[in-house]
């Protein structure tokens, strides 16, 4: 359910509930556009994306989050011209996939 879902720019206060995210499920390939593969290594990538990172270049990273709750569920930028993201549930990811469909570049 998408409508449950909304987004803000990413910033260090959300850094604690991402590195939950991306350390909890044992697979691969995560976020490979910021450097996070099995999760192990999402604190040192996620402080790199915040600091100096990808917003050089105009990049606008943003956190997906369940609205009552404000559980975070996914992380998404673009990257040229692909919509990077790494989302837990298909509700999160669906509304990532929204940015696409609508043509959307950031969080509004």
């Amino acid at each position: 359910n998408v409508e449950i879902y909304s987004c803000e720019p990413l910033s260090p206060s959300h850094l604690p509930g991402l590195v939950l995210l991306f350390t909890s499920r044992m697979e691969r390939n995560k976020m490979t556009t910021i450097g996070v593969d099995t999760g192990l290594e999402a604190e040192e990538a996620l402080l790199r994306l915040m600091m100096v990172g990808r917003r050089k270049h105009g990049q606008k990273p943003f956190v997906v989050f369940q609205g009552p709750t404000k559980h975070i569920h996914g992380l998404a930028m673009w990257d040229n011209t692909t919509l990077a993201y790494y989302a837990i549930g298909a509700g999160a990811a669906n509304f990532i996939d929204s940015f696409k469909q609508d043509g959307r570049l950031e969080c509004a």
